[in-house]
């Protein structure tokens, strides 16, 4: 009886069949599979190393950040694929890709390093995510040796770039969409308290033909269905690649040309090899203007940013 529930939910396959079962169904018939599945609760014993599970999105998977990213580095550890249909960069194969780029790369310390995004914390608020040293100062010792005995916590922030179709009506229904949801996000406790935010999620549902679970992980919903809206189109059907959220903030016509990440080429930045697009040229040109000009400009963290962590080392005799 039990497995009959989970065949309902999910479908295990073999790594051998996995290809056949997503050229033969397609994944528009395997989201009808999917779409009745609310969470996974899959018992572990049941899987074995080399099984493929195949999800409409990161929400069949799991509702809590935290737990389910254990959940996930536990499964990934026994070797078991998972495939989001509408989360591919999510998809166990291209989370794999990355950790060995990096590992082979040298940029990951795996015992410190973290990421930040709407997937992995719940209380995440931004539709880009960072990678950290540590969550919070004091750094341990051991973290600060490996990250040249630096004691703050530093971090990078990781901006997708989404293709933009061709056509224009599409463009400007995708864009409208992430706008209005974006926004949903980015104001939920506004909204909140001036009791219109059932109004706006409604709004959002009929929209984008989803439904919403009404609970703590609400916020987090609107900004995972934002970056499927932003997956909405794929390279055949565009020439140009964007940053949504800073279209969405008013720079409508910020585009880059798709070819100006073709290829990667190697340059050197504080005595590393680093890789670069292309096109860095043009890239850097269409973000800043003219880039080798210093000009004054406002910063989104205050400055300089580590003086308050500076200060709380001091006062609490850890410096």
């Amino acid at each position: 009886m039990g497995c009959k529930r989970y065949l309902s939910l999910l479908v295990i396959v073999s790594k051998e069949f996995v290809g056949y079962l997503l050229a033969a169904i397609g994944p528009i018939a395997l989201g009808k599979i999917y779409d009745v599945c609310h969470s996974c609760t899959m018992p572990l014993v049941l899987l074995q190393g080399g099984d493929t599970v195949v999800f409409k999105d990161l929400y069949r998977f799991t509702r809590e950040a935290e737990n389910g990213y254990k959940k996930y580095m536990e499964w990934l550890d026994r070797g078991i694929n998972m495939v989001f249909l509408d989360n591919p960069t999510v998809s166990s194969d291209y989370i794999r890709q990355m950790m060995t780029t990096a590992e082979q790369q040298d940029i990951v310390t795996k015992t410190a390093m973290g990421l930040n995004s709407c997937y992995t914390i719940d209380t995440h608020r931004q539709p880009w995510s960072s990678v950290t040293n540590y969550k919070s100062v004091p750094v341990p010792h051991g973290i600060q040796k490996e990250f040249y005995d630096c004691p703050y916590v530093v971090g990078i922030d990781i901006y997708m770039l989404d293709y933009v179709p061709r056509d224009k009506e599409l463009a400007e229904l995708m864009i409208n969409m992430y706008e209005m949801v974006y926004d949903l996000a980015q104001r939920y406790e506004e909204y909140e308290q001036s009791a219109e935010l059932e109004q706006y999620v409604c709004a959002v549902e009929e929209l984008c033909s989803v439904k919403l679970i009404r609970d703590n992980t609400l916020r987090n919903q609107l900004l995972r269905l934002d970056e499927r809206i932003a997956s909405m189109f794929n390279e055949e059907e565009c020439d140009e690649l964007t940053l949504l959220p800073r279209v969405v903030q008013g720079d409508y016509g910020f585009r880059y040309d798709k070819h100006w990440f073709d290829n990667i080429i190697k340059m050197e930045y504080n005595g590393l090899k680093i890789n670069v697009p292309c096109g860095y040229d043009k890239i850097l040109t269409a973000y800043y203007g003219n880039y080798m000009e210093c000009v004054p400009m406002v910063i989104a963290h205050d400055y300089p940013f580590f003086k308050v962590q500076k200060e709380y080392l001091e006062q609490n005799g850890l410096s």
